[in-house]
């Protein structure tokens, strides 16, 4: 199946660990939300917010949260429901570039241009 709804390049694809939902993102500063069966997937909902290209998602199932990180420097946790974000991580000078969190969600690593953080 291929899923087109982003304006531009897509960099990251995810999928919730309970539920059939994709989140994808793109530099077209969009996150975008797909839902999914066997048979057939489409395009859910769009969260806007970032000020330029989105480089990775992620969910967080305890929190019912998305968690995207940009090269506009953030980091944001989303409600997916409500497309809010929550909180914002500002970096001065770096760009962020990929998340990852560990099996059981206690913590989450997001790397950027001069290393990594851990939450």
């Amino acid at each position: 199946k291929v899923l087109d709804g982003h304006e531009r390049g897509c960099n990251w694809v995810c999928f919730h660990p309970s539920q059939n939902l994709i989140a994808s993102c793109s530099d077209d500063r969009k996150i975008k939300l797909w839902k999914y069966t066997n048979e057939v997937a489409w395009e859910h909902s769009t969260i806007p917010g970032h000020k330029n290209n989105v480089s990775c998602v992620v969910f967080d199932e305890k929190s019912n949260t998305l968690i995207s990180n940009s090269q506009d420097k953030t980091m944001k946790i989303w409600n997916y429901e409500t497309k809010v974000a929550q909180q914002t991580e500002k970096r001065e000078t770096d760009r962020y570039w990929i998340l990852r969190a560990t099996k059981n969600g206690n913590l989450l690593a997001g790397g950027h241009d001069n290393g990594f953080e851990i939450w």
